[in-house]
């Protein structure tokens, strides 16, 4: 049976103005191009190849590709490779299957974690999903089979199943993809060398089952193909960029990225974020170079594509409540992916106020935590946070949401040197990087006050240009642009 969908295609709602060029208006998407990560505009033309999941298909197929992860192959990069002609484009889908879950959106028995920028398409929001409903998902996938979710289509029904992830279990017959148990035959399993195995990242096909609930195993398998993520370019000159999570840090600080090893140097540089931020099971950009010979990439920049925030304060057993912390005037949610090292969220993990460290990224008007520390007694005057300015208003700003009274404060600029209030506020914008240190929190109204502030960074990574040697750019990314004109479509997935 045919499966018919609407996609009504909505006009582009910002463009990206090119680093290089401020008056050139860069085009998006709906058969003009693609702008990935919110930051980089490829142009297409007649020789451009659109695929979804290997498979070719029409242009017109990939112009809803809002939210897609995607693989892409780029040419005539400018330096800082925010514009160029996508000479190739891949859509990557990681579930096609049904939602078993809505209170926190499962596909399958797989833990699905969304956020503000999660695109949503067959519907109009997620509150519209319901058991059983058929989706197709796009995003990336951590070392626990935790799914980042970028795009959520709701589709009438659906022919083929496929789950992707990590093999975190398994036996002779049954693997599990996270919390998904997938019955299988080892003639099912294909280019797995030496063989299945614990760790390996597949994509299991299989046919739709109506039999199916939460809590059973898939019986219906067609094919299991172990899947090499990373990234191999033509040449040592080409540019690579890889958008994905992080499985690994060392303590040297290279680190594994889906499978594929980053090394970082005195010069690699950190957007939105810093190197001590790097841990498992979040996502970055990477940028750099790929050795052909060994795979390994050399980090010319590293981007958190949310900005991090990292913060040391008092907390008390009270402001623990349902899996989430209230934290100077901020909410800290606790979510699959939170590391917890030091067991601050087993029973009896608070029941004293102590100095705890969150690390995380902001989204919306929350903050999502990825790690738990302990950090000792709490201290209600060694406080210290650092994160991206979101609000001016002289003598106070916030970072993150947090409010902070520079009454008291002393202040540095970007070289270290100390500067006035006045300097100070007459340097910083929204999305400014501050450190603050020996700072107070107050435990009635929530503002940090006082301490030592300091400009980490201030303009425009894009502004900087590149050091690599190339034109051309291979790729991990995300589709974030909107197509630019007002149609409808109707297509057939299998």
């Amino acid at each position: 049976m045919k499966i018919t969908l609407s996609i009504i295609y909505l006009s582009l709602c910002s463009v990206v103005m090119a680093a290089d060029d401020s008056s050139k208006h860069i085009k998006a998407q709906g058969g003009t191009g693609f702008t990935i990560n919110n930051i980089r505009t490829f142009e297409v033309d007649e020789n451009t190849i659109y695929k979804e999941d290997g498979e070719i298909i029409p242009e017109i197929r990939a112009q809803g590709g809002t939210g897609y992860k995607i693989r892409y192959r780029a040419s005539e990069v400018n330096p800082n490779i925010t514009q160029g002609l996508m000479n190739e484009v891949e859509l990557i889908s990681i579930y096609k299957g049904p939602v078993t879950a809505t209170d926190s959106l499962q596909v399958f028995d797989i833990d699905a974690l969304l956020s503000d920028n999660t695109y949503i398409a067959g519907a109009k929001t997620l509150d519209q999903l319901t058991l059983g409903d058929q989706v197709i998902v796009s995003g990336f996938i951590d070392s626990n089979s935790v799914a980042m979710v970028t795009r959520v289509e709701l589709v009438d029904s659906l022919k083929a199943w496929k789950i992707s992830g990590y093999v975190n279990a398994l036996s002779a017959n049954q693997l599990f993809i996270n919390n998904q148990a997938v019955n299988f035959d080892p003639s099912d399993v294909y280019n797995c060398q030496p063989g299945l195995s614990l760790g390996d990242f597949i994509e299991v096909d299989a046919s739709a089952d109506i039999n199916y609930t939460s809590g059973l195993p898939i019986n219906t398998v067609t094919s299991i193909n172990c899947v090499d993520q990373s990234i191999i370019p033509d040449t040592n000159n080409d540019n690579v960029i890889i958008e994905g999570m992080v499985d690994s840090v060392s303590m040297t600080g290279d680190f594994v990225l889906t499978g594929q090893q980053v090394l970082v140097t005195p010069t690699t540089r950190y957007i939105r974020g810093r190197a001590e931020d790097l841990q498992m099971n979040i996502k970055v950009e990477v940028e750099g170079t790929v050795d052909t010979l060994t795979g390994d990439m050399e980090a010319v920049k590293v981007r958190f594509l949310e900005p991090r925030i990292n913060i040391i304060a008092p907390v008390l057993p009270e402001n623990l409540s349902e899996n989430q912390f209230q934290v100077a005037g901020q909410t800290f949610l606790v979510s699959p992916q939170t590391l917890d090292p030091d067991g601050i969220l087993n029973a009896g993990g608070l029941n004293e106020a102590k100095q705890l460290q969150f690390r995380g990224y902001q989204s919306g008007g929350v903050v999502n935590i990825t790690r738990i520390n302990q950090r000792g007694q709490a201290d209600y005057n060694d406080v210290k946070l650092t994160g991206l300015v979101t609000a001016i208003d002289d003598p106070m700003f916030d970072l993150f949401g947090v409010t902070i009274d520079t009454l008291g404060s002393v202040f540095f600029n970007e070289q270290g040197q100390p500067i006035t209030v006045t300097d100070f506020f007459s340097t910083i914008i929204q999305g400014t990087d501050i450190m603050i240190e020996s700072a107070t929190l107050d435990a009635g109204t929530g503002i940090i006050s006082g301490g030592f502030i300091t400009i980490e960074q201030i303009e425009d990574d894009l502004m900087r240009n590149n050091k690599l040697p190339n034109s051309n750019v291979i790729g991990v990314g995300t589709i974030t642009s909107l197509p630019d004109i007002i149609f409808q479509s109707s297509f057939e997935v299998d």
